[in-house]
């Protein structure tokens, strides 16, 4: 019998309340897919979207030109993966992780630059394990956690479904870079998403004592806003 499964979006909470001009973190999104398996070994590919302040803690910033060439900008932060793992195609024995994006867009006058990468990996565990991006630290104008350290995670199990006999295929959200809202105005904003396998996608906070990793949102975990209400169903 076919089983339909829910899968589960994290959300982390940040606010930006006006224009920043220190600091450089703006948030983002991490996701993985499977590309092969054999026995307990299994490659994946990790996918993950950036946002940065644009301008102003480094010397080569997202412009047309940057685009175009699809150059590496903005390496901050670092990977961790909660499961023995080698990258594919690295002999060096390193095991050096990607953080740069190539973007894709950007503003001037707000100073954010928005942009993409990949990874492919090899992991030695079924899971589930987390994928998390880390680092310091969140752009300054915040509503709460301006200044502190990110995290932003990933959980991946690779073991097979009861309904398919394939590894999941995880949820995945498509939001953009910036949301602009009327000031003293009710507002409804939409996460976008998509799940491979058909699963009902739900949303939640982020944590501090997930069962699997303690730190899914670093600084930000508690913050909260007084005029806001996250619908988890929907």
């Amino acid at each position: 019998m076919k089983t339909m499964s829910v899968a589960v979006i994290l959300v982390i909470s940040t606010l930006h309340v006006s224009v920043s001009t220190a600091t450089h973190f703006r948030g983002g999104t991490v996701s993985w897919k499977h590309l092969s398996s054999q026995g307990n070994t299994h490659q994946i590919e990790v996918n993950y979207r950036l946002g940065w302040r644009r301008r102003g803690w480094t010397s080569v910033v997202c412009d047309d030109a940057a685009i175009s060439s699809q150059v590496e900008l903005y390496a901050q932060g670092s990977w961790t993966i909660s499961a023995n793992y080698s990258t594919i195609n690295d002999t060096s024995g390193s095991k050096s992780l990607p953080t740069a994006i190539k973007c894709t867009t950007y503003d001037t006058f707000e100073n954010w630059a928005y942009g993409y990468n990949s990874f492919a990996v090899e992991v030695q565990a079924s899971g589930p394990f987390y994928v998390s991006y880390k680092g310091a630290t969140w752009i300054s104008g915040l509503y709460g956690g301006a200044g502190l350290h990110w995290a932003v995670p990933s959980l991946v199990d690779l073991a097979a479904r009861s309904d398919t006999g394939n590894p999941n295929n995880p949820p995945r959200t498509f939001s953009p870079p910036v949301v602009r809202l009327l000031q003293g105005c009710s507002s409804t904003i939409k996460i976008q998403s998509v799940d491979g396998d058909g699963d009902r996608v739900t949303c939640r906070y982020a944590g501090s004592n997930n069962t699997f990793i303690n730190d899914e949102c670093a600084g930000v975990c508690n913050v909260r806003y007084p005029h806001f209400t996250l619908d988890e169903e929907e």
